[in-house]
């Protein structure tokens, strides 16, 4: 998935020639519909006319396929996994059920249930603890965090996932911050 597609055709291709190599067993993972649009320019748009042809072309290289179960991925659990590891969430907090679905729904209609998506949201996620923790050694002495930092945790979870998502929205806010006004005011008032 890495790969422009019809350079992805173009390996396979190629590789084909070495498969046929005795006591030699090749593992494949590739991502069906790349290839397939990689396939396009030679058999023209999938269609049930041509469904044959695009099957062929994967029946020549691919003995035994297999195809991942990503439906059963338990990608909840990896971010929440994830958010307790980094210290976004503390022990108590995992133990919240209802916070752990609202931050599992907010990356779910956001970032999506893609892990490198969520990965890169966990990312960013990290970095403002480390730099909340630096906050809080500035701060030690009273071991409180400034008021303007002490942020909701759901509502900074939901801002940087519309960060990453709907950049636009974002940096709307962040101009117009008042959104309950938004339609009912002139931008700028």
């Amino acid at each position: 998935d890495r790969i422009d597609p019809p350079v992805a055709v173009q390996i396979l291709e190629l590789l084909k020639n070495i498969f046929d190599l005795e006591h030699c067993i090749y593992i494949l993972a590739i991502d069906y519909d790349v290839v397939v649009k990689g396939l396009k320019p030679k058999f023209g748009e999938l269609n049930d006319k041509n469904a044959r042809e695009f099957r062929s072309f994967f029946d020549k290289i691919i003995q035994l396929p297999f195809s991942m179960p990503v439906g059963s991925y338990q990608i909840d659990n990896f971010l929440i996994d994830v958010l307790g590891r980094i210290g976004y969430l503390t022990d108590e907090e995992m133990k919240d059920e209802e916070l752990k679905k609202n931050l599992s729904e907010m990356a779910g209609y956001s970032v999506g249930k893609n892990p490198r998506s969520l990965k890169r949201l966990t990312n960013i996620l990290s970095l403002i603890q480390l730099m909340t923790k630096e906050i809080e050694k500035d701060n030690a002495g009273d071991g409180q965090l400034p008021e303007d930092v002490l942020i909701d945790k759901q509502v900074n979870f939901a801002l940087v996932c519309l960060q990453i998502t709907y950049p636009l929205v974002y940096n709307t806010l962040l101009d117009y911050p008042n959104f309950l006004q938004w339609g009912k005011e002139e931008p700028g008032s």
